[in-house]
C-alpha cells in the first residue's frame, strides 16, 4: 500500500490511478448493456419491426 502513495506516474500518485481504473472497470458491464440493447433495437428495426421494442 506505501508504494502505491509514493510511486509517481504521469505526473501523480500511481494510487490515484488505479481509482478511476477501478471506477472505469466498475461501469464496464452497464456499458456493455447499454451497447446491445442499442444494437439490438438497430436489428430489429433494420428487418423491418415498426417498433425498437420487443414485444
Amino acid at each position: 500500500m506505501d508504494r502505491l502513495r509514493t510511486r509517481h506516474l504521469f505526473g501523480g500518485p500511481l494510487g490515484r490511478m488505479q481509482y478511476w481504473q477501478f471506477k472505469m472497470a466498475e461501469r464496464a458491464p452497464s456499458v456493455e448493456m447499454a451497447r446491445s440493447l442499442y444494437r439490438k433495437a438497430a436489428i430489429r428495426l433494420d428487418r423491418g419491426a415498426r417498433s425498437a421494442e420487443p414485444g
